[in-house]
């Protein structure tokens, strides 16, 4: 499932990471994982290249380039952003309800609760996954690879008292995504009044 592999490359690249005592400089993009999300609050990303996405033509032919997401609800998918929505617990629980129901049926490895119930409490349990499939082709097996990753870590009232809080304008925030095979840049943008975006400092980002 591309939730619990997206989840098993998160733990993956945290385990490559060196330590840092630093915040990102203004000029330089900070790491989506540093990025506090809050929970049911909508958000832009935008990017400085078109990233293609399928099912725009009847004529189209594979490999295919879409997206997909953990525990974020998209509102508009468009070449140049997409806008998004982080789920609330309760509505992240009932998705893994309908996930495990399918599982159930189909087959395969059900979804934890309790693990969801910890990434909301300090994870990093938002998502976004841009990725090219193919089915199989004659001889030729079919084609899964992950494009673009982004983690965002979720915003607690303990990791509030130790982020920056950081203005953004228009243009957004940049972000540097845990994979990125697209060359695109990425500008983060929050919704609402007096946007504002919290980044933790990376010493201080295990914490709960």
């Amino acid at each position: 499932m591309r939730i619990q592999y997206t989840v098993l490359i998160l733990i993956v690249w945290m385990m490559l990471q060196t330590p840092q005592t630093r915040l990102a400089s203004r000029s330089e993009a900070v790491d989506s994982l540093f990025v506090l999300l809050k929970p049911g609050q909508v958000y832009t990303l935008r990017f400085d290249k078109p990233l293609p996405v399928s099912g725009k033509s009847e004529s189209e032919r594979p490999p295919y380039r879409e997206w997909g997401a953990g525990y974020v609800e998209f509102i508009e998918v468009n070449p140049r952003f997409i806008r998004f929505r982080t789920l609330t617990l309760e509505e992240a629980l009932k998705e893994v309800e309908r996930t495990n129901a399918k599982i159930k049926k189909w087959g395969g490895e059900p979804v934890n609760p309790d693990s969801v119930r910890s990434e909301y409490e300090g994870g990093s349990p938002f998502n976004l996954v841009y990725y090219l499939w193919s089915p199989p082709q004659g001889n030729r097996p079919a084609v899964n690879k992950d494009l673009l990753l982004v983690s965002f870590s979720i915003e607690t009232p303990q990791r509030l008292t130790v982020a920056h809080k950081k203005r953004v304008g228009t243009k957004g925030l940049e972000i540097k995504p845990m994979l990125n095979r697209t060359g695109a840049r990425l500008f983060l943008i929050p919704e609402g009044k007096g946007s504002a975006l919290y980044i933790v400092p990376s010493n201080k980002r295990y914490s709960p």
